[in-house]
């Protein structure tokens, strides 16, 4: 029989009266337990004065009462060594003190209304696994969060059913990240998701101050316009749940891609919090000659002639492809390489990526090489850095784009003549 069934127990959760014993709300901070010879003497005592008290016996000598400073009794922890060394591991636990909780009961949702232990007795074994997981999650989440400017922000994801018990694992284990003595001010989410073919998550939001919270929740609610069913605000703390997609294309069958979005929510929030002179860069943001070097570190840039050596259009099967990413304006106004493949910017990407439907016939390997070029060697640059990205490790551009190449005096056609 459990604790739970027994007449002790069962009259231990009764007051003097006879009333019910009070929500844990409105009783004061429970006294820690301890393992010390005193606390075990103290509670031998109260277990001798309890049995003399009580109308029957206990069903077990590995249960107390004790009395609360309103009147009402509880259940005591068992002694130590008395369930097999279990009442030990209960003593050496201290509660959170009522002071520290956040106000979850104050949701509007029902199912959130008794979030947290309403009982200060002894916890089953269940319990305290559930704690252990709080805690290690806890830690692993408040590890890894970031500073962007003023604020520590970070986001947490983690396997869910996204069933009620679920959904109380998720805001304890945002509670656990709240009470943490390491932060300060700070932004953090928690997304507890099922699989894609399921598509349901449940997003935890808390944050050091409650506009804060409520600032991400907007946001929350503005991104996942739709999917957002019920969410709760309390004291510091946003609780949402997320329906599935309508529809999940093909090629993102892999991710929802909720985490990142979410995370983007955070970094503009913490950003907004930086930045209060319009006029100074954000934290994280590159100047274009910064994304600009850092794509042409990437690459193994060639000269024109170097360029018109290894092109398939000058009679080199082996060669590369030169690919002109121009606009019909400057290709009318300049001229061009008589045998590029022109292909403008905007839709260079699907063009050559091998998995793309959209894809040219030539583009099925990743080995193939392929020479970009612009009218000056500046846009050619990230476009050949894009193509890295897409897995063509041979891309690259021409110093310089069509000018260099012309001014080299390699073949181009049309355009103003060379006298002008």
């Amino acid at each position: 029989m459990s604790l739970a069934s027994t007449p002790t127990s069962k009259a231990s959760r009764t007051s003097a009266a006879g009333s019910p014993v009070q929500q844990f709300a409105d009783v004061g901070p429970p006294p820690a337990y301890t393992s010390s010879s005193a606390g075990s003497a103290a509670r031998r005592a109260a277990v001798e004065k309890d049995k003399k008290r009580a109308a029957s016996p206990s069903p077990s000598n590995s249960t107390s009462h004790r009395t609360n400073s309103n009147g009402s009794q509880r259940v005591a922890s068992p002694r130590p060594g008395s369930n097999g060394g279990l009442g030990r591991a209960y003593h050496s636990m201290t509660p959170t003190p009522r002071s520290q909780l956040l106000s979850l009961a104050s949701l509007p949702g029902s199912e959130h209304a008794a979030l947290h232990p309403q009982s200060t007795g002894p916890r089953s074994m269940l319990d305290i696994a559930h704690q252990q997981v709080v805690e290690s999650t806890a830690f692993r989440a408040i590890s890894a969060l970031r500073r962007v400017g003023e604020l520590k922000i970070g986001i947490y994801t983690r396997p869910s059913d996204c069933t009620p018990d679920e959904q109380t694992l998720s805001l304890d284990i945002a509670h656990a990240v709240a009470n943490s003595q390491r932060l300060n001010r700070f932004l953090f989410a928690l997304l507890a998701q099922s699989d894609i073919e399921d598509g349901r998550a449940n997003i935890v939001v808390v944050a050091s101050a409650q506009y804060l919270v409520e600032k991400a929740a907007a946001l929350v609610q503005a991104k996942f316009l739709g999917r957002v069913t019920h969410a709760s605000l309390g004291e510091n703390i946003w609780f949402g749940v997320l329906e599935p997609w309508v529809f999940v294309p093909a090629e993102a069958n892999a991710t929802t891609f909720d985490a990142e979005a979410l995370l983007h929510i955070l970094r503009r929030i913490a950003q907004d919090e930086t930045v209060l002179d319009p006029l100074i860069p954000p934290p994280g943001s590159r100047s274009i000659n910064d994304i600009l070097e850092s794509a042409r570190a990437q690459l193994q840039r060639l000269q024109p002639r170097e360029a018109f050596d290894e092109c398939i259009i000058f009679n080199n099967p082996d060669g590369a492809v030169l690919v002109d990413i121009r606009p019909a304006a400057q290709r009318a106004t300049y001229g061009e390489i008589p045998g590029a493949l022109v292909i403008e910017r905007n839709v260079l990407e699907w063009r050559f990526d091998p998995r793309c439907e959209a894809r040219l016939d030539i583009a099925t390997r990743y080995n193939l090489r392929v020479i970009v070029f612009c009218q000056e060697g500046y846009t050619s640059s990230l476009a050949a850095a894009s193509l890295l990205d897409l897995g063509l490790k041979n891309a690259t551009d021409i110093v310089g784009g069509f000018k260099a190449w012309k001014d080299a005096g390699l073949p181009t056609s049309g355009g103003p003549s060379s006298e002008a």
